[in-house]
């Protein structure tokens, strides 16, 4: 069971750092494809798509998290590195939550680029700590 979790686990990571980086270094670019008048309709679109699983994952790398730190590694609550892991973690939410529910409602994208980077540097911090701890 607990094998199981963790390919979930880092399924969920792998979608939500995945998609940032196809946000910020696939979509982003090809902007310059799409008409002016019609590039805030189509991050609406997609955005509108790619947040709420996002959030889907983050919530869900939370419940997996707390699920394989209780059941295949209590030994972590004793490791500095993975608190400051945790506390990237949390900024990582709160930097979702802003985005989802003030940039994309105010259809800021260029602003919430700044901050799907921010996450992503976050997103890469993390899985750098996690495979020092292990």
């Amino acid at each position: 069971m607990e094998r199981i979790v963790l390919f979930f686990h880092i399924l969920f990571a792998v979608l939500w750092i995945g998609g940032m980086i196809y946000s910020l270094f696939f979509l982003k670019p090809s902007l310059k494809e799409v008409p002016q008048g019609k590039r805030h309709e189509f991050l609406k679109a997609v955005n509108g798509k790619f947040l709420p699983s996002a959030g889907a994952s983050a919530l869900l790398l939370l419940i997996t998290g707390i699920f394989l730190l209780l059941n295949m590694r209590p030994d972590l609550l004793r490791n500095g590195l993975f608190h400051f892991k945790l506390l990237l973690y949390a900024i990582m939410l709160i930097n979702l939550v802003y985005i989802y529910f003030y940039l994309y409602r105010k259809r800021n994208f260029p602003r919430m680029m700044f901050f799907v980077g921010v996450n992503l540097t976050l997103g890469i911090l993390i899985l750098f700590i996690i495979t020092q701890i292990r």
